[in-house]
């Protein structure tokens, strides 16, 4: 039996998304705030680093980074402030909402911000 070999739709019912993030396997950071139809690409505050994985809690979004830790973006991705004290290794994982974010480590640890000087997300 091949695991995933049928798929099933889920997102019956679900409002269209106007602002989506997304990250290609060449670590480039890309946003749209008109649900696709024009996409930008975001890494131009981050700079030349790659991204390793995201995660969005209403209009702020985490990128986690494979050498230059997390960028927090407060405006849909349209600029991003490095925010990486105490990493020392590769995100793998992060994980945000209900005002809070986690971060996951290479080396298998797991971070949590002491503040995120951002109101309502602590």
């Amino acid at each position: 039996m091949s695991s995933a070999a049928s798929w099933t739709a889920v997102d019956l019912g679900l409002p269209p998304a106007r602002e989506v993030f997304a990250f290609n396997l060449a670590g480039e950071l890309y946003t749209t705030l008109d649900g696709g139809s024009v996409w930008d690409f975001t890494n131009d505050s981050i700079g030349d680093t790659y991204v390793t994985e995201l995660a969005v809690n209403g209009s702020v979004a985490f990128a986690g980074t494979f050498s230059s830790g997390v960028f927090i973006s407060e405006n849909y991705g349209q600029t991003w402030t490095r925010r990486n004290q105490g990493f020392q290794t590769c995100i793998l994982q992060l994980a945000a909402g209900d005002n809070m974010v986690y971060a996951g480590t290479m080396d298998g640890r797991v971070f949590q911000p002491v503040t995120t000087g951002i109101p309502g997300l602590n």
